[in-house]
């Protein structure tokens, strides 16, 4: 969960040290325009809404001379076996890849961790996770036994996940990838996991090669700029080429309510030049930071198109109904997962890349 501790310093990025920034509009609070699911979710079948969270969160125009478009509604809300999720339906359209962002309902978890908690690290009962788990792979028909989960420490170390790997925390928090907030794999049928409850989670699907990536973005990993630390990591590995890459940046704070202080602000100044962008100032040496827009410009700098780029545009800290908030419910609460598995066989891309 995003912290006001400050992480190791990073260096500026080389591709922002000459950019101009324009001006550009951020919002000052949520706008709650969403699909009402406050009703009891159907118990089978699947169900897909296209509308999902506002727009209106998003609308920058330049920044360090990189253009951002008007966020447009680039999720689904989907119902599975009675469990809500959020996906992504370019990913979907690629045939290579099973994904899904989870909810915060229909699990079986109790207060304050109701109820679809998937977190092993947060003090809910171990079988009860299990559990929870379990129901949203057999949802998603992934493989629980092969789900493959990180110690997520706010770092910028990427796992490279391979067939042995398998199943590394699914069951227990000790033997989870150690000391890890990225893994990527090329390796079909193994679904990587990562959790949050306002951290931003970014997944990445290179529809050529293929592979896949999942990372934990909370203000640190952004400082860190571990989603393009992640797509490097894959090139390095697999020979990704970053222009192929799409990114997912899923359900997270909001620049409506992510609050931070001096030292965090610091921190974003060491790695983003062009950090005015980032943020609205507040009375008393308070800012509101956006680290949506901040993943954004880290990953573009790297190399993935901006057309390539994916929002929710989910507030978790405002939509405390659907999801689970660290901010929000004072720190104890449980955990969403983000999942991806890359499907057997020999899918076909439906995107074209552009050399």
């Amino acid at each position: 969960m995003p912290s006001d501790r400050p992480p190791p310093s990073a260096s500026p990025s080389p591709v922002s040290r000459s950019g101009q920034v324009a001006r550009h509009q951020t919002a000052s609070r949520c706008t709650r325009r969403w699909l009402n699911t406050n009703q009891v979710f159907p118990e089978t079948g699947k169900t897909t809404y296209e509308r999902i969270c506002s727009t209106s969160i998003l609308g920058y125009n330049s920044v360090n001379g990189i253009y951002i478009r008007r966020s447009v509604v680039a999720f689904s809300f989907e119902v599975i076996d009675g469990i809500g999720i959020l996906t992504i339906p370019v990913f979907s359209r690629t045939g290579l890849v099973k994904h899904a962002f989870t909810t915060r309902h229909q699990g079986f978890s109790q207060a304050p961790y109701a109820s679809l908690n998937l977190g092993l690290h947060v003090g809910d009962g171990n079988r009860t996770v299990i559990e929870n788990r379990r129901q949203v792979c057999a949802a998603l028909e992934l493989d629980f036994s092969g789900l493959v989960a990180a110690q997520q420490v706010h770092g910028e170390r990427v796992a490279v996940i391979k067939g042995s790997d398998g199943g590394k925390g699914a069951m227990n928090y000790d033997e989870t990838i150690p000391a890890t907030d990225a893994l990527i794999t090329n390796c079909p049928g193994i679904p990587l996991s990562a959790y949050f409850a306002d951290c931003v989670p970014l997944m990445i699907l290179d529809p050529v090669v293929p592979a896949i990536g999942l990372a934990h973005a909370g203000w640190k990993g952004t400082v860190l700029r571990i989603g393009a630390k992640t797509i490097k990591m894959m090139e390095r590995e697999y020979g990704t080429r970053p222009k192929d890459c799409l990114v997912g940046i899923g359900p997270s704070i909001g620049p409506c309510c992510y609050e931070v202080g001096e030292q965090v602000l610091e921190e974003i100044k060491s790695s983003y030049v062009g950090w005015r962008e980032l943020v609205r100032e507040l009375p008393e040496e308070r800012w509101m930071l956006n680290l949506w827009l901040a993943n954004s410009i880290s990953l573009m700098e790297s190399g993935v198109p901006e057309r390539n780029l994916y929002f929710s545009d989910c507030c978790t800290s405002c939509r405390t109904d659907l999801f689970f908030s660290y901010r929000a419910e004072g720190g104890r609460t449980g955990r969403m997962a983000a999942l991806i598995m890359l499907e057997d066989g020999d899918g076909k891309s439906g995107i074209n890349s552009q050399d």
